[in-house]
């Protein structure tokens, strides 16, 4: 699914994939070289990236995640808790999936 701006940002497209902890939301904009963008926290959501990186969507494939229990994403299972070993489990899950796809991370 492309999401279509109406204010010149570039279009995302909206996609999922499934981790050993829950269903990953992500969105892709540009082209080139692959930049992966996590929000901060513990728990930050990609919309607290805003817009401030889509600048670079001209040089960079732009991958904004929402980890695992956070925004789009499915919430963290019981007794697991937000992590930097957590999100980078979640990165490995997206990057295998889009690969196998055709796609690079």
């Amino acid at each position: 699914m492309l999401q279509s701006p109406s204010d010149g940002a570039p279009r995302r497209e909206i996609g999922e994939v499934d981790t050993p902890h829950g269903r990953l939301r992500y969105e892709r904009a540009g082209s080139g070289p692959v930049l992966v963008l996590i929000a901060g926290g513990p728990g930050g959501s990609l919309r607290s990236l805003g817009t401030a990186f889509d600048v670079l969507a001209d040089a960079r494939t732009l991958i904004y995640v929402d980890n695992i229990g956070r925004g789009h994403s499915d919430g963290l299972p019981k007794g697991i808790r937000h992590s930097p070993q957590r999100d980078a489990q979640d990165i490995e899950a997206l990057r295998l999936q889009v690969a196998q796809g055709g796609g690079a991370i």
